[in-house]
């Protein structure tokens, strides 16, 4: 990249691309390709193909499938059990929206990082992609529909020998209109909640890489993976879901287990499931350069 090779050079060329979350096409990813593509410019690259030497072209591409598209989320316990140092805000997933935090620019990144404020940023994997949403843009937080509902601890989640999935703990309860929370495959969590008609699926499932022990002390206990659930569209028919950390997972266990009445949830996710042509034609670009 440009200039000499340091810490602040490196942060410097990827400053930009951190400010929103990693989904594959729409308006951030766009915005990301636009300035690859200006930094390649100010560094002699030519665009287009024909050109001789050091060059760059954009290559768009038509794809089938639909494009998520997150802009906002929240999850909080509601009611008797309510607790403010659980509940969570996520809003920085798409700098060029209207839901993303004014303050937070490229020259704070780079003049802030390592800070709480950056920090807080990452709790944006606690939105599982491929999640379902509640509500639309421009929908405002404060106005959204959101889910409300009980949460029922299901312990571990399998798929038996005929295709359906049961769960370990709380087995006689019914599911449907529920956050279920599971730990020990998300996948299997967010397929459980679609059979039993649950509408929210939280689970901390984590890698020992992601959370090691080391002599004996845990690593990464407030960390939730990055990862995804199985889903298809409509993407509003199906239930919303949450990564969630080690620390979430003790939490949560021990609440349900030590509350005198049923634990209630409130979440609100604003987002798109982005259509097909035309529209993914300006949202499907790859950006090449030799």
């Amino acid at each position: 990249m440009k200039g000499e090779a340091s810490a602040q050079q490196a942060l410097d060329n990827v400053a930009y691309v951190y400010m929103g979350w990693r989904t594959s096409g729409g308006p951030w990813y766009n915005a990301v390709l636009d300035w690859i593509a200006e930094e390649l410019g100010e560094m002699g690259f030519s665009q287009g193909m024909e050109f001789e030497g050091d060059k760059y072209w954009m290559q768009e591409n038509i794809q089938t499938g639909r494009i998520w598209d997150p802009k906002y989320a929240s999850l909080e316990i509601v009611g008797s059990e309510e607790d403010d140092g659980f509940d969570f805000e996520l809003d920085a997933f798409d700098p060029t929206s209207e839901y993303y935090p004014e303050d937070i620019t490229y020259d704070w990144i780079v003049a802030n990082i390592g800070s709480a404020r950056e920090a807080g940023m990452n709790e944006r994997p606690r939105l599982a992609s491929n999640s379902g949403f509640t509500d639309r843009p421009p929908a405002r937080p404060e106005d959204a529909q959101g889910i409300i509902g009980e949460l029922v601890y299901v312990g571990e989640v399998y798929r038996d020998s005929t295709g359906r999935y049961y769960w370990t703990e709380n087995t006689g309860a019914s599911l449907r209109g529920k956050f279920i929370f599971a730990t020990n495959s998300r996948s299997n969590a967010y397929r459980l909640a679609r059979q039993e008609g649950a509408i929210a699926s939280l689970c901390s499932e984590i890698n020992d890489y992601n959370n090691p022990i080391i002599d004996g002390e845990e690593m990464n206990p407030t960390v939730a993976k990055y990862a995804s659930v199985p889903n298809s569209p409509p993407t509003f028919t199906n239930p919303v879901a949450f990564n969630f950390s080690p620390q979430d997972e003790r939490y949560l266990i021990s609440l349900t287990e030590n509350a005198e009445e049923p634990i209630t949830m409130r979440a609100v996710a604003i987002g798109d499931s982005l259509g097909k042509f035309p529209t993914c034609a300006i949202n499907c670009r790859t950006i090449l350069s030799i």
